[in-house]
């Protein structure tokens, strides 16, 4: 039977899969959030140095605290005045400048027009990036390097799969080879190869899917594949793969 056509309504295949697959994203969802707010303190910060107005602030107090390892962590709160407004911030410095300042002594600082209440730092004399930039670009990069192949498996691969099956072309493929793979602590990954053709040529994908359908899907074997007419090596075998089409009613 033909498949409808795209927009078409899709419902996952396998509860259990989609179980698996909604703890694995919440899961990961803090430490995205996480890498978001990271990116956005260095975007802050290269705003500031930007497009951001200098003024001068007074200190309004210092502090040290401890950080992991024992390692002490230098603070200050400052103040400054925009537009007959008093503005408050804090900051981390390096412990040289810190102990240079005392309490009420002017600083330069940097805000942010749009919201100097939110977005604002301290310029050290002598530098021209705000307090711990480089290291908030090395830790943020670090971070998001480390998490973007996890955000693509569980969040981007999955949106661009279920958006090919809801609005790619049909077409017909064969299986062309199985095999068995070893996934994470030895457990087997069922994948079949299949070969289609797309606009005058031919294409090969393959599908890990799950034993039951690995076992009813042998070599030669027809099956159902949508492909992305703009780029048709990318492909989906449908009969395999963790989504269904609804038939709707005409």
């Amino acid at each position: 039977m033909p498949l409808a056509p795209p927009p078409r309504q899709l419902r996952p295949r396998s509860k259990s899969g989609r179980i698996m697959a909604g703890c694995g994203r919440l899961f990961i969802l803090p430490h995205v959030i996480g890498g978001i707010g990271m990116a956005l303190v260095v975007l802050s910060k290269l705003l500031l140095v930007l497009i951001g107005t200098a003024t001068l602030g007074t200190v309004e107090s210092r502090t040290v605290s401890k950080g992991s390892k024992g390692r002490c962590i230098y603070h200050v709160d400052y103040s400054f005045r925009t537009d007959n407004s008093i503005h408050r911030g804090e900051t981390q410095i390096d412990r040289d400048f810190y102990d240079g300042l005392a309490e009420r002594a002017p600083v330069q600082v940097l805000y942010l027009g749009l919201a100097p209440e939110y977005i604002s730092d301290i310029l050290q004399p002598g530098k021209s990036l705000p307090p711990n930039t480089w290291l908030a670009i090395i830790f943020a990069g670090f971070w998001n390097a480390l998490l973007s192949p996890f955000v693509n498996m569980l969040y981007i691969m999955p949106w661009r799969r279920k958006r090919l099956v809801k609005t790619g072309e049909a077409g017909t493929g064969k299986v062309v080879a199985r095999r068995i793979d070893r996934g994470p602590k030895g457990s087997p990954q069922y994948v079949v190869e299949y070969e289609y053709r797309a606009l005058g040529q031919r294409y090969r994908g393959e599908e890990m899917t799950d034993e039951s359908l690995y076992n009813v899907f042998p070599n030669g074997r027809k099956l159902s594949v949508i492909y992305d007419p703009k780029k048709p090596s990318r492909s989906v075998a449908l009969d395999l793969c963790e989504w269904e089409i609804v038939e709707t009613s005409p």
